[in-house]
């Protein structure tokens, strides 16, 4: 599977939004549209086929089950992340500082255990990912599957291809030409813009894989990995969902039913709630 289109990544950025304060934005810097195309960019000197050729010579997908740790850093606050893959299956557990969270895919069904220990399963979401990467995992590409060469970049040298499949999300990957590995890329996602770098290649085997990635979010956040190890050991019955540990509501003994003041604001419910004595809404 190819660094760029992992769904590791992107399932996690929710947790370090929140730690760091993130909210949506309209600018990529320099007063340029959040969605919009890379900019200096020269002519390419390379062709579509022969930039695809390379970048799948360089990303073969993992065989078996594979395993990988990462170290995490976000927001002042540090962890870890563990990664299993199997084929389409995956699993994901972060540890960022306090928090706890896990994700993945098993056996065709997403699902996410949040901090509160509740496991939810997932219906019809993801699916603009999941278009996304198989567009560019395809071997060869048509005009219908929306992957074009804009352009070379001089920082970092690479060609630049435009990934914007009708219903997926619109990304741009940049390659170095000479050894096909994905050095950057530019991603869409919601009202944000996700840029990231990927350095410290190393031969795992028969791929090249990138084992340090720094991520720059549009409104200001970043955030970085550090790979510990990969090998291929591992049970593909980890890679089931937790079990929920707790109920979604607790009511206190002897009732049923609590009311709580609360206000609606648009299209929000705002409930004013104590932790440690600090009031937070």
């Amino acid at each position: 599977m190819l660094a760029v289109l992992r769904h590791v990544r992107f399932g996690v950025v929710a947790t370090l939004a929140l730690v760091a304060g993130a909210s949506t934005g309209t600018s990529a810097g320099g007063g340029r549209a959040f969605d919009a195309p890379p900019p200096n960019l020269s002519a390419a000197t390379v062709k579509l086929a022969d930039v695809l050729a390379r970048m799948h010579a360089a990303n073969p997908p993992a065989s078996g089950t594979y395993r990988e740790r990462w170290t995490t850093s976000s927001g002042g606050l540090s962890g870890t992340q563990a990664i299993l893959r199997s084929g389409e299956d995956f699993r994901i557990d972060d540890h960022l500082g306090p928090f706890y969270e896990s994700y993945g895919r098993y056996q065709g069904q997403r699902w996410r255990s949040n901090a509160n220990a509740q496991t939810i399963l997932y219906s019809h979401v993801h699916q603009r990912d999941d278009i996304t990467r198989a567009v560019i995992e395809k071997p060869t590409v048509d005009a219908s599957d929306g992957v074009t060469l804009i352009g070379s970049s001089s920082a970092p040298p690479a060609a630049v291809l435009q990934v914007a499949p009708a219903n997926g999300r619109r990304e741009w990957i940049y390659v170095d030409p000479a050894t096909g590995n994905i050095v950057r890329a530019e991603r869409i996602y919601g009202q944000q813009r996700w840029d990231v770098n990927f350095s410290d290649f190393r031969a795992e085997g028969a791929r090249v894989v990138a084992h340090a990635e720094s991520w720059a979010y549009s409104d200001g956040s970043d955030a970085g990995w550090s790979k510990l190890e990969s090998h291929t050991e591992g049970l593909d019955e980890d890679l089931r969902p937790p079990t929920t540990e707790r109920a979604l509501l607790e009511f206190p003994a002897d009732k049923d039913r609590v009311d709580i003041p609360a206000q609606f604001v648009g299209n929000h419910i705002v409930i004013r709630v104590n932790i440690n004595g600090r009031g937070l809404d």
